[in-house]
């Protein structure tokens, strides 16, 4: 958990970033039933892309092939405090994104990627968010937000998105509305 004390009183600090990974490593304990594994990154668009770069430039070819599942959380993002909880955060952009090619169909992509790997993994963040103790949220269905299925292409430029340098099936999450609160005790 990323909570620090802020200029040694009593106040603590939650950093966002920190607490979209202890969701990510929760998905990851969930999905290994699955045999589904996940990376996690974050940054904008062209520090993701750096990442991803440098991981297929790796000699190490299991570091290669973790890029995918994808779940790249888009910066920045404003975080608006003064309410009844810590911060109130809509994030832009969220991509859960697979490996994929350029010749499936869209109806094989959905047989192959969208129901294997990727509906798994955005119903399971769903669910991650509704159990984590720093997120106000009384039911995983009740989440703000905009979902976009994209079958075989790199994700499009628009909303500050990214063109992969890979040929990936993705689900893109626009516009996640979060409160979020310092734990308790």
């Amino acid at each position: 958990m990323a909570l620090s004390n802020v200029n040694s009183g009593n106040q603590e600090s939650l950093v966002i970033v920190d607490v979209f990974k202890d969701i990510t490593d929760a998905m990851i304990v969930s999905l290994e039933s699955k045999s589904l594994s996940l990376n996690y990154s974050y940054g904008r668009s062209l520090q993701i892309l750096t990442a991803l770069q440098k991981m297929n430039n790796s000699t190490d070819q299991t570091i290669k092939n973790s890029k995918y599942p994808l779940f790249a959380l888009f910066m920045p993002f404003d975080e608006v405090v003064g309410g009844d909880y810590y911060v109130n955060v809509k994030i832009p952009k969220i991509v859960i994104a697979v490996l994929s090619n350029n010749t499936d169909t869209p109806e094989a992509r959905y047989q192959q990627t969208f129901k294997n790997v990727l509906y798994p993994v955005y119903q399971e963040f769903k669910k991650q968010l509704a159990r984590n103790k720093n997120i106000v949220l009384e039911h995983p269905d009740y989440i703000p937000h905009r979902k976009r299925d994209n079958p075989g292409s790199p994700p499009p430029k628009d909303g500050g998105g990214i063109i992969f340098g890979d040929y990936v099936d993705a689900i893109e999450i626009y516009d996640l509305q979060l409160t979020f609160q310092l734990p308790t005790g």
